[in-house]
């Protein structure tokens, strides 16, 4: 489920064009004797059928396609959705192998349907092409059981070149080769993990089921519903449905995998919200669960009505959201002394640094065997094992501190009797008993007083603090934009009736969308407080605010400035911001920004949005000339 949402990093390089249908790749992939299998990593070609262009083979082998192939520069294809069906072609070669039982196995039960057709490139002939499809008998030589593999015999010396004609919602398309009788032992292993993996899901569906009946605890029944998604998702994300859960519905053969991803997604905000009581939180994390739930109640009716391609992208950077979210929230209310979100926290994390893990096996970028392949269904197992000891443990601590209670009740009780029958013994003493009795209240009464004051101050801290957050932009932690606007309303208003001078600084970061596709939105997010660290440590007068205007967008009101020292401060900004050491990856990424400023005496008849808006034509004239600049507008008021 989060590994699904933990987005893909695709590139395509230019690569030498195939002038004949008979030219090999310019690298083949050596199938060596001791090998047992190969990653298929070198002179992988790709070209992108148009949308209503269905190609034969014949068509992308001819020399009029060849302009249209593209060497593939990752090691793994994994690309995002494509309009239309995508054509892979490589070429492999038995280098002394005795054995010519090979076949290529492409381990994403996901896609949709998979041709492949065989090229000898000496002979120059065809073999009888392959087809496995959803809902399609498969061909001679075809098998999907439940990720797809093809019969691919290959003596000792002898080349193919394979084209694969592939169908899906997302490309991913990982090629290896395999002896038969090695491929034969892996199925064997995965067979025993996945029964292991689903057999353990289960028995914790079970158990938490049998927990919500003893206990009658509505915990439980969202846990429960939280594990028969995130079971229904991984039969679906293995291909394990198609076999056993629904062979004759073309429809969850094609969409369970996204939807049951949703509803995972869903469930698990749920049961959070429960079992953390995020309805008695802090404000801004029940916001944040609210709007998730209310988020995919939408998104799941949309995956009936819309296709994949338009639908997934959202789901994907949603669910990276919430999985973000709900660490965030765990760690956040674990330093706020929350005990239950202990486990919560570590249960969230093991399962976002497995999905990673896994994600990025996938694309390629790092290397790893079995265990980093599958870290992501051992990451689920270790979640659904940690969270079940912290609901167990959440409902220990719940019944001890009840059981306490009761204790001191009836302990409150029998103290009550015997200082009922020491009343009704000492007749005598009633009356130093009365004084002993009301001095014991009074005392009670000045602590629950000075408890009561307390209490007071506390609230009147905990307002101030909310207060200074309401203006408070809350990545940046400088002023925000509502602050903004009522702080220049007013000195916009006193300006006018003193008649001085009042500045006002637009400010936006130059080519910040390239910056954060180069580092990523969380490298993005720490762009924007270093500049706006940077602002507010630049700006140092009493007066002078410093807010977040918008996205990338800044703005600086000086009041009661000149407007010949507005260039100067205009100035220091641009070179404090220009020297951020901003570090993504051990290298330094420059920042730069473009300054567009307006410093005169208000005007009446212009208002306030014509003073912005002269500020913004001038930012507007700092950018058209060439950024990493500064421009004044005149004091004169346009007519």
């Amino acid at each position: 489920m989060v590994r699904s949402c933990f987005g893909a990093i695709v590139w395509l390089l230019a690569c030498s064009l195939f002038a004949l249908p008979a030219t090999a790749a310019p690298n083949e992939t050596v199938l060596a004797a001791p090998a047992a299998s190969m990653w298929i990593e070198q002179g992988v070609e790709l070209l992108h059928e148009r949308p209503g262009e269905p190609l034969t083979r014949e068509q992308v082998m001819s020399g009029a396609a060849a302009s249209r192939w593209v060497q593939h520069g990752g090691k793994k294809v994994n690309l995002s959705h494509l309009p239309a069906a995508l054509w892979i072609r490589f070429t492999v070669r038995n280098d002394g192998s005795p054995s010519p039982d090979w076949l290529l196995a492409i381990d994403w039960p996901q896609l949709h349907a998979v041709d492949l057709h065989r090229l000898d490139p000496d002979a120059g002939t065809w073999h009888a092409p392959m087809r496995a499809a959803i809902g399609e008998p498969l061909s001679a030589g075809a098998a999907r059981d439940p990720s797809y593999r093809f019969e691919l015999p290959l003596h000792a010396g002898q080349r193919a070149t394979v084209l694969l004609r592939v169908q899906a919602d997302q490309y991913t398309v990982p090629l290896k080769v395999w002896r038969q009788d090695a491929y034969r032992s892996k199925q064997v292993t995965d067979t025993a993990f996945f029964g292991a993996l689903f057999g353990v899901l289960l028995v914790m569906l079970l158990y938490n089921l049998s927990l919500l009946v003893f206990t009658r605890d509505r915990s439980y029944l969202d846990y429960s519903l939280y594990l028969a998604a995130v079971i229904l998702f991984e039969a679906a994300g293995t291909g394990f449905d198609r076999l056993y859960l629904w062979p004759d519905s073309l429809w969850l053969q094609t969409h369970a995998f996204h939807f049951f991803g949703c509803v995972s997604f869903l469930a698990a905000a749920t049961f959070i919200r429960r079992f953390l009581d995020l309805k008695h939180a802090r404000p801004h994390l029940n916001r944040i669960n609210q709007g998730l739930i209310v988020f995919w109640c939408v998104q799941i009716p949309l995956l009936l009505v819309l296709p994949a391609h338009v639908v997934d992208p959202i789901s994907r950077s949603v669910g990276l959201f919430e999985a973000l979210a709900v660490i965030y929230t765990s760690v956040f209310l674990l330093l706020q002394g929350h005990l239950a979100a202990r486990y919560f926290a570590i249960a969230w994390a093991t399962i976002a640094v497995a999905s990673i893990a896994t994600s990025l096996f996938s694309f390629g970028l790092i290397d790893g065997g079995w265990l980093v392949e599958n870290a992501q269904h051992i990451g689920f197992v270790v979640e659904t094992v940690l969270l079940s000891i912290a609901l167990a443990d959440r409902i220990k601590r719940e019944r001890t501190s009840k059981e306490v209670a009761q204790l001191r009740a009836l302990e409150a009780t029998r103290q009550l009797e015997v200082e009922r029958e020491h009343k009704i013994q000492a007749q005598a003493e009633a009356l130093a008993l009365q004084q002993r009795t009301n001095e014991e209240l009074e005392r009670r009464v000045a602590q629950r007083t000075q408890e009561l004051q307390q209490a007071m101050k506390d609230l009147a801290a905990a307002n101030s603090e909310l207060s200074k957050l309401s203006i408070t932009d809350g990545l940046t932690k400088v002023y925000n934009r509502r602050y903004f606007d009522d702080a220049l309303r007013n000195e916009y208003e006193r300006a006018t009736r003193n008649l001085v001078p009042l500045t006002l600084i637009m400010i936006d970061i130059d080519h910040f969308k390239r910056i954060n596709d180069t580092v990523g939105h969380v490298g993005g997010d720490e762009c924007l407080k270093l500049v706006a660290a940077t602002l507010a440590a630049t700006v140092s007068r009493l007066n002078d605010l410093v807010a977040r205007y918008g996205g990338e967008e800044f703005a600086v009101m000086l009041p009661s400035t000149p407007p010949e020292q507005v260039p100067v401060v205009a100035e220091r900004l641009r070179r404090a911001v220009e020297a951020i050491a901003f570090i993504h990856r051990g290298e330094r990424v420059p920042l730069s920004i473009s300054l567009g400023a307006i410093s005169a005496v208000p005007n009446a008849h212009e208002g306030i949005f014509g003073f912005v808006a002269r500020a913004d034509d001038a930012l507007y004239a700092a950018k058209k000339a060439g950024r990493n600049c500064f421009k004044l507008v005149s004091d004169a008021v346009p007519a």
